[in-house]
């Protein structure tokens, strides 16, 4: 007799949890084995357990997969679109000439400040923290590599400011999707993290201030140098101040309102263009470059391996361990394993402190679990809501708090889309850069202190008048 389907446990889904934690452990550190060949045997090892001990039919497996590939896709898309425009950029010389005038009028004790202000701006404007780690981001970094400051550091403030966007911007997808699934009203959500978000702006500046001041005297790299660098810009590239019309106009479309994907299409032809009529770079070689990504030749070999790169075959890696990633992420949630722990957790936590800690918490695992923010904040935007309304806070607390805490998490998060492409263009793990994402981190403790605080918490104003109108009732 066959047995019939049943739900997964919390003690076997907590199994799981750590058996995905150490095949993934066992893989960085002992066999040293691809990324994403760890993630496909938790993959693996979750569809089996689904099947063979839980009674899941395949087709169902399946069904769960391609729904988390269809919600991931857009990323994938905008991912393609970062490794085209990258490329076209740099050859059009439209991020060389960044560089060579960040190198003449930035100095290293100011550069950390600029760099977050910069990327913050153009995120806000563009709603993309991709795009912009892939443009401004890479100049910025030859920037850094010019002046002598550290590369962590440099990296960890160009992410802090790039991700600013992606959490706080009427163009961003994970901002709307996290106010979405509370029901709440983006623009609401924006003026509630002025208290966390903003906040982790200014000690993010005040603490990039106060590190950039040990640079002013920074003779790491010395001014014979720099020229050098720049001087090996403008032999290499035409220069001309069209340059510049890229980043202006894709600005300019993102500020309007217009969807990212056909800006960043309208940014790559724009780059083509310029590449081709400036640097006298012929058709059928800028096509490849768009496919291949663009070499450099300065003669610098620290600038010359920056400013190589990009194309669609350089996302192939990223994509494919995304891919990867997409397949564990939708054996996870049809056999319920978050849904599980989130069910469980919901229901031991009775304080508003204890609440928004916990949300918190569950919304980088789940990134960790599905190498996604958008699943991330879907699923616990879903599953909290209730929670949040029986403490009595307005569930735009809610939304706030899984941005807060998921958004960031899609940069540090070793197998997220956000991790392979600051690997990928700029070079950098992210061990070595998270430290430095002080905004974040600022803005991560606020919302748990205000929470223990009862500080900056909206309540629920339905739910309080008929909690007054219980207590006026005579106890019987």
């Amino acid at each position: 007799m066959k047995r019939a389907k049943r739900n997964i446990s919390f003690k076997e889904s907590v199994f799981l949890l750590f058996t995905f934690i150490f095949i993934l452990m066992w893989g960085a550190l002992k066999a040293k084995i691809p990324t994403g060949m760890s993630i496909l045997l938790c993959a693996i090892v979750t569809s089996t357990y689904g099947m063979l001990i839980l009674r899941f039919e395949w087709d169902e497996i399946l069904k769960g997969i391609l729904k988390v590939f269809s919600i991931g896709m857009p990323a994938v898309l905008i991912l393609l679109m970062v490794g085209l425009i990258t490329a076209s950029w740099l050859a059009s010389g439209t991020t060389p000439i960044l560089i060579y005038w960040g190198l003449k009028i930035l100095r290293p004790s100011i550069f950390l400040i600029a760099a977050f202000l910069i990327t913050s701006i153009a995120s806000i404007a563009t709603g993309s923290a991709w795009a912009i780690i892939g443009t401004f981001g890479v100049a910025l970094m030859g920037i850094a590599n010019g002046i002598g400051v550290p590369i962590g550091v440099a990296v960890g403030a160009i992410v802090a400011g790039s991700y600013l966007g992606d959490k706080w911007s009427p163009l961003s997808d994970s901002a709307n999707l996290a106010a979405a699934v509370a029901g709440q009203d983006v623009f609401h959500l924006f003026k509630s993290m002025f208290s966390t978000t903003g906040l982790g702006a200014l000690g993010a500046i005040i603490i990039y201030g106060i590190i950039g001041l040990g640079y002013a005297n920074n003779s790491a790299v010395d001014a014979s140098s720099i020229k050098e660098i720049i001087d090996g810009l403008a032999n290499a590239y035409n220069f001309n101040i069209i340059l510049i019309l890229p980043p202006l106009v894709v600005i300019y479309l993102a500020v309007r309102k217009k969807p990212i994907l056909p800006v960043l299409v309208i940014g790559v032809i724009i780059g083509a263009i310029l590449a081709i009529l400036l640097q006298n770079i012929p058709v059928n070689k800028m096509l490849s470059v768009l496919y291949s990504g663009y070499s450099s030749s300065t003669g610098l070999e620290g600038i010359d391996k920056l400013l190589s790169g990009g194309g669609l075959k350089s996302m192939m890696g990223l994509i494919l361990i995304i891919f990867c990633a997409f397949i564990f992420a939708g054996t996870v949630e049809v056999i319920g394993i978050l849904d599980t722990i989130l069910n469980k957790l919901t229901k031991l936590t009775q304080s508003e402190g204890s609440l928004v800690l916990t949300s918190l918490i569950t919304s980088v695992l789940t990134v960790y679990l599905s190498s996604s923010v958008y699943v991330s904040l879907i699923l616990n935007g879903r599953m909290y809501v209730p929670a949040y309304e029986r403490v009595g806070l307005h569930k735009v607390n809610l939304s706030r708090t899984i941005v807060e805490a998921a958004s960031y998490s899609g940069a540090y998060v070793p197998w997220s889309g956000g991790a392979l492409l600051i690997l990928g263009t700029l070079g950098l793990k992210w061990y070595e850069f998270a430290p430095y994402l002080f905004n974040h981190w600022i803005s991560m403790v606020l919302v748990v202190l205000f929470a223990f605080m009862g500080k900056f918490m909206e309540k629920n104003s339905k739910y309080n008048d008929a909690a007054k109108r219980e207590s006026d009732e005579p106890f019987i």
